[in-house]
């Protein structure tokens, strides 16, 4: 295939999946892997090395006050923002903080050109019924 990403977006949880796209041979410029809160440093450590090993960018994102299991409200304002826009629901767990920092990083970052970017959702939506407002736009209710 003839795909190609400037820029590849992940929520890592425990390293396995994030880790898996840096070794691949899949055509990318920079892997973004977003941290859901975990507490972990070996997480982080993993991910460095291997994109070290196979030569790809990588650049760890965390949100400072989002935590496994938690959402700040800034995260959970994102998440219905994109249910807005684009009809799809996302995570209280991954997709959703992983929306959060990838909003974050483009309002604060200026690009020359349109960014190419490829979101991966690793979570599912069972989280979101422990959170009022997200069972409610989950469930179409």
């Amino acid at each position: 295939t003839d795909f190609t990403a400037d820029a590849v977006w992940c929520a890592t949880g425990t390293g396995t999946s994030a880790a898996g796209i840096l070794q691949s041979s899949m055509p990318f410029t920079h892997l973004h892997a977003v941290n859901p809160g975990i507490q972990d440093a070996t997480v982080d450590a993993l991910l460095l090395t291997t994109a070290a090993t196979h030569q790809k960018q990588l650049q760890l994102h965390h949100l400072p006050n989002d935590r496994f299991g938690r959402c700040s409200d800034a995260t959970i304002d994102c998440m219905l923002q994109w249910q807005s826009n684009t009809g799809l629901a996302t995570d209280i767990m991954y997709t959703g903080k992983l929306l959060h920092a990838m909003q974050r990083h483009y309002a604060q970052t200026a690009y020359s050109s349109p960014q190419k970017i490829l979101l991966i959702h690793t979570g599912g939506l069972q989280g979101n019924r422990s959170h009022p407002l997200l069972s409610l736009q989950s469930t179409g209710g």
